[in-house]
């Protein structure tokens, strides 16, 4: 899931230096130049803004496995007692 935010965050900050930058510039920039300017981007120096970022990719993140797994049970035709533990409504303990 960190490697899925982090290129979230990645890509949210490509897209905003693409917009003020130009893709042009972004692509003539020495590599140090452009990594520097990419963390800059997604470690935003207001926390509140930074904070935000991150609670909204990792929203989507949150809808993304919701899906893959909601896919995956509606493949396998699931009954509700499988479906149990995985809703959360009951724990299994292992032993």
């Amino acid at each position: 899931m960190t490697r899925r935010l982090a290129t979230d965050l990645a890509a949210g900050a490509l897209e905003t230096l693409s917009q003020e930058r130009g893709e042009r510039a972004l692509a003539a920039m020495p590599d140090p130049v452009f990594e520097a300017a990419v963390l800059h981007t997604v470690s935003t120096p207001d926390r509140v803004a930074f904070r935000d970022r991150v609670r909204q990719y990792l929203a989507r993140i949150a809808q993304h496995i919701a899906f893959d797994r909601a896919t995956a049970i509606e493949a396998r035709g699931a009954s509700l007692v499988e479906l149990e533990p995985l809703l959360g409504f009951r724990v299994v303990l292992y032993r």
